[in-house]
């Protein structure tokens, strides 16, 4: 299983679908599902665990995002990762700001912590607070876990 992984990204990187920048230490963990294979009929779908270093370059988003504005600035939030798009139709992950609000958080690796008597939700180092807004429920960045 890891020769696979390490081969898939090795393919990635030659054809240009993923760039690493090794400047930066800081990780996103991203979590990707493709179709059951015909070896295991009862499973419905296969999970893929990568993980993506802030400031990594991608030609297209691995999945729907959703759109958000910070200080007048568009992110794209897809499944816990944040990106930006960058001029040459490139999107770049990068951590999020605090004070961002995002509609939902991940279906996985979510855990809730008590914080100063203060129910937050942890995801990848990124603490959330859930909010009450005009579209519902939301998550809002509220700090970091180094």
């Amino acid at each position: 299983m890891k020769r696979f992984i390490g081969l898939l990204a090795l393919i990635l990187m030659m054809t240009g679908c993923i760039s690493a920048a090794p400047n930066s230490a800081q990780k996103v963990t991203v979590i990707t599902t493709s179709p059951a294979r015909r070896i295991h009929p009862k499973r419905s779908k296969v999970i893929v665990k990568k993980t993506v270093v802030v400031g990594t370059r991608v030609k297209r988003l691995p999945g729907t995002g959703v759109t958000i504005y910070y200080n007048n600035l568009p992110f794209i939030y897809v499944d816990g990762v944040y990106y930006k798009k960058l001029a040459s139709s490139k999107y770049e992950v990068v951590r999020p700001e605090k004070g961002m609000i995002v509609p939902q958080l991940p279906d996985y690796n979510v855990e809730e912590v008590c914080i100063s008597g203060e129910t937050l939700f942890l995801f990848d180092k990124t603490l959330y607070k859930q909010i009450p807004t005009p579209n519902g429920l939301q998550y809002k960045v509220t700090g970091f876990i180094d």
